[in-house]
């Protein structure tokens, strides 16, 4: 076994866990704390690779992980996919004795995969039975950690007062327990994205399996975080950290549209050789006591009146390790690809002319064509 793949395998699940909610600063745990790890999610093994996978020499489970850290009360509670509750008492009874409660929820490829759809998005069984009553009696902070590789309603967590933390770990991987355990701890600091958008449960009911137009119309609300028009659960980019942040934005330089619509053309069937016409430069100031990694997102709003045009796109991103106190800088380049819609009747991409919006977090630019 290599410890250099070990770490990177490590590394991975942790770069991809993502905070969902976080109030009154209830991460990460102190420690010496006695956890209970309860959930049909705590032990998992192979579920933690997904669907399409190689052989792992290891798998460490989330109970695994917790328990370097900490003494834990384990109690499974209920199996993800049935309606038995006889589980449920013991689960409520190692919440009520510990000073913390971890939840592992959520569903693995025995729900999701090839050839394999779902006809909810519902946290399946008496999970969200199980939430409840386990959050209702817990002795100390509940939190949630949420294992899925796609869309799970979790509305029972988000809006619970006595659920003040939730993560979504995906599927983690070999290492999965351990970068869980990374993150409730603080040994990491976490920092993914969301990287689809979290929808309720009436998403189904909206959007029929036999319609895959992304652009909405008067009955359809249309697909993905760029098109889609009703509230969301938790937004496509959703992710919050320990630390606190301030953003600055700057475009330095931009090129001339007659520069834009040549580069386009000359590069259409070849973006990847584009010459990039505006330079930003995206400033993170890190104003918490503690280093953290962040993720700069950049999106881009066209001009209105463009029939069929998104909403916004995601067009340039970059992970930053960030001192506590200090401020960071990074570089980013957008081309004339980035500033081109597809025609509505011919679906051929176009550059569009008028006031784009750059934004980064709250922050807004405009950028004329």
């Amino acid at each position: 076994i290599n410890a250099e793949y070990m770490g990177l395998a490590l590394e991975a699940g942790v770069q991809s866990i993502v905070l969902l909610k976080h109030t009154g600063r209830v991460l990460p745990l102190r420690r010496p704390l006695t956890i209970a790890v309860v959930g049909p999610m705590a032990n998992i093994t192979r579920a933690m690779q997904g669907n399409y996978y190689g052989g792992a020499p290891f798998l460490i489970t989330p109970l695994q992980g917790i328990q370097a850290y900490a003494p834990v009360l384990y109690a499974k509670g209920c199996d993800a996919y049935d309606t038995d509750t006889s589980g449920v008492p013991e689960a409520e009874a190692v919440a009520a004795n510990a000073e913390a409660t971890v939840v592992f929820v959520g569903i693995t490829a025995y729900l999701e995969r090839e050839n394999h759809d779902r006809a909810t998005i519902e946290l399946p069984g008496v999970q969200s039975v199980l939430l409840q009553r386990v959050a209702a009696v817990s002795a100390g902070p509940v939190i949630v950690v949420l294992i899925s590789g796609s869309s799970v309603d979790i509305s029972t967590a988000v809006t619970h007062p006595g659920i003040p933390a939730i993560l979504w770990a995906g599927y983690p991987g070999q290492a999965g327990g351990a970068a869980i355990a990374h993150i409730l701890f603080g040994r990491s600091s976490p920092a993914g994205r969301l990287p689809f958008t979290m929808y309720y449960e009436n998403f189904t009911s909206h959007v029929p399996m036999s319609n895959m137009n992304l652009r909405p119309s008067d009955t359809y609300p249309g697909r993905t975080y760029r098109f889609f028009t009703h509230p969301v659960l938790y937004p496509f980019g959703h992710g919050l950290s320990y630390a606190t942040f301030t953003y600055t934005l700057q475009i330095e330089t931009t090129e001339a549209y007659e520069f834009a619509q040549s580069e386009f053309h000359r590069t259409l069937s070849r973006p990847h050789l584009v010459m990039p016409m505006a330079r930003l430069v995206a400033t993170v100031h890190n104003t918490a006591q503690i280093d953290a990694p962040v993720v700069v997102m950049i999106y881009l709003r066209p001009p209105t009146g463009i029939e069929g045009a998104p909403m916004k796109s995601l067009v340039a991103f970059e992970r930053l390790l960030t001192s506590a106190g200090e401020q960071h800088e990074c570089q980013l380049l957008l081309s004339p690809h980035h500033f081109a819609i597809p025609d509505h009747l011919t679906g051929k991409p176009r550059l569009r002319r008028g006031e784009w919006i750059v934004q980064l977090e709250t922050v807004r630019h405009s950028l004329t064509l």
